[in-house]
């Protein structure tokens, strides 16, 4: 009885101790946070001294758009530059995320633009930027600082983006398949749209090819050749758009024959993290629906269109060829023909190739600190786990990265992103391709990202099943010849839908 009684006490007192433990745990934790929402003193007020009272002495502050910003004497810099460029600077933090000695944040930042900033002449426009980061601290304070947010969709906003030509139609659409991104995209988006000639005299229907744009793109990616800084610091070239124009290089298309009088759409694809390679995704949102429940009705609804899937083509560009394919094979009774510039059509495939690239740039490990400019391949995982493996509960960046920290690719991502992958899934969609009215391929020979080996495969798989199918492989890199092939796509998807 005594042995009884003697093991219950030491087990009350065990439970007394840990149940002690995690409330100092949990006290912690909520002090830690508490640290960090000072900080809003610092952007929010602009009190300087509280800087001094809440950063460490050796704080280091890790921001790769300004790797100026370094200590405490920078950072109190920085916060200035920023209050006297915007006086209205405000940080909205949305959640926040903590664990052991870590913060993590999910913020927004906004402002008008009174001064001047990064070289920039005040505009009087307003900025509106999200963000995440991570604060490390020590000895009740914030000891180090790592930053991701959009710094180019910043700078965008301030500056003026290449004009849509007047001879392409400006419209806009409130998408209900992307509204409450948690990434805090929009869903109000915009498109460009090309009328051929005669369409404003005639009260005939035409065809529509929808042309899908590449990564980190744009609805202004075909229509004026504006190039994402995305794939810069891989040495890609840009774009070679022809000097009179996207609607010029059609018309001519159509005057000489080559082209039947269509409508083409450019929608927006873009992203926080640079695309959606229109997949429904818990974190980019529903970018499949979008297009399929959106933006088609939309467009039959508001010009005249032969809604028939016999009437209605995709094309697009690497991202885009993705979406194109893919969102041809799921939907073939939506789109009748398909077109697949240097397309990633493979995804789970694509991950040994880019194993040691990623290791290259991560030669210390892959630490998860979010998409920088210095690590183009880094980022591009970012990109893709959004879209294949999006994670809600792994804040702050919400993706599971295929690669594990010793950059080994992690096989339960792998098979996540399997699932999306074009090659992998055909066998399900023999029939869906079958059907079509016409598939087109193509890719460069000197393709950076291989995009040819790809295209080859696939048409190896489409030529076992006995699918007619058109492939090119041409002389250039993956942005080489991009209008010259795209008016070969043009004419070819022409032929294969009906007028």
């Amino acid at each position: 009885m005594y042995s009884q009684i003697r093991n219950i006490s030491i087990a009350c007192i065990i439970l007394v101790a840990l149940g002690g433990f995690f409330q100092t745990a949990s006290a912690d934790i909520e002090a830690n946070k508490a640290l960090v929402l000072r900080l809003l003193e610092i952007f929010n007020q602009g009190n300087l001294a509280v800087a001094d009272e809440i950063l460490a002495t050796d704080f280091v502050n890790n921001d790769p758009s300004r790797p100026d910003v370094t200590d405490i004497e920078s950072y109190k810099g920085w916060v200035v530059e920023n209050r006297t460029a915007f006086p209205d600077f405000h940080v909205e933090i949305h959640y926040m995320v903590a664990e052991g000695d870590k913060v993590a944040a999910r913020w927004t930042v906004t402002g008008t633009h009174q001064g001047e900033f990064m070289g920039i002449p005040p505009t009087g426009r307003q900025m509106t930027v999200t963000g995440m980061n991570i604060h490390r601290l020590a000895g009740g304070k914030i000891a180090e600082a790592w930053w991701a947010y959009d710094a180019l969709g910043m700078v965008q906003q301030l500056t003026d983006p290449l004009p849509v030509p007047d001879d392409l139609v400006k419209d806009q659409i409130t998408s209900p398949s992307l509204e409450g991104s948690l990434l805090g995209d929009p869903a109000m988006r915009n498109m460009v749209i090309y009328l051929p000639p005669g369409y404003e005299t005639s009260d005939k229907g035409y065809p529509v090819v929808y042309l899908m744009p590449g990564l980190g793109a744009t609805e202004r990616w075909w229509a004026c050749g504006e190039f994402s800084s995305f794939f810069s610091p891989l040495g890609i070239a840009v774009q070679n758009l022809p000097e009179a124009g996207f609607a010029s290089m059609t018309d001519g298309l159509i005057a000489d024959g080559k082209m039947q009088p269509m409508i083409i759409v450019m929608p927006d694809m873009s992203t926080a993290y640079g695309g959606s390679f229109c997949v429904n995704s818990a974190l980019n949102g529903n970018h499949e629906d979008y297009i399929i429940n959106d933006i088609v009705p939309y467009i039959d609804a508001n010009y005249r269109t032969l809604p028939s899937r016999n009437s209605r083509g995709i094309a697009g560009h690497c991202m885009g060829g993705y979406a194109a394919m893919y969102l041809t094979m799921r939907h073939p009774d939506v789109f009748g023909a398909v077109a697949s510039h240097s397309g990633t059509l493979m995804t789970a495939g694509l991950l040994p190739g880019m194993q040691p690239i990623a290791a290259a740039e991560n030669p210390e490990g892959l630490t998860l600190m979010g998409p920088d400019p210095a690590k183009p391949w880094t980022s591009m995982l970012y990109l893709f786990s959004a879209a294949f493996s999006p994670n809600l509960d792994n804040p702050p960046f919400y993706v599971d990265i295929p690669f594990d920290e010793n950059v080994q690719i992690r096989e339960d991502v792998a098979q996540r992103w399997a699932a999306y992958d074009l090659l992998q899934i055909f066998p399900d969609h023999v029939s869906d391709l079958a059907s079509l009215r016409g598939i087109y391929l193509d890719a460069g020979d000197k393709d950076e990202l291989n995009e040819q080996l790809i295209a080859q495969a696939f048409s190896e798989a489409l030529s076992a099943a006995g699918i007619e199918h058109q492939l090119e492989i041409f002389d250039g890199a993956h942005m080489d010849n991009l209008y010259t092939q795209l008016a070969v796509s043009l004419s070819y998807l022409s032929d294969a839908l009906g007028d």
